[in-house]
């Protein structure tokens, strides 16, 4: 089994630019990811709230009018 310089090197290492722009990028997702889930509990959370809503008052009855 033969070895290349390349599989023992040192990792490359980011300037602190870089590494800013990383971390930014990893917070905007993150950040984008959380918003995305809240949304959808608030959403579905809305749906079944107003569903109950609806079963515990039903709408009034129409009586016909005598003649």
């Amino acid at each position: 089994m033969s070895t290349t310089k390349d599989a023992h090197a040192a990792p490359v290492r980011l300037s602190a630019g870089e590494k800013a722009a990383v971390t930014d990028q990893t917070a905007r997702h993150i950040i984008s990811s959380e918003n995305a889930l809240r949304v959808s509990k608030t959403s579905r959370l809305r749906q079944l709230r107003l569903e109950k809503e609806a079963m515990a008052n039903p709408a009034p009855a129409v009586r016909a009018k005598k003649k």
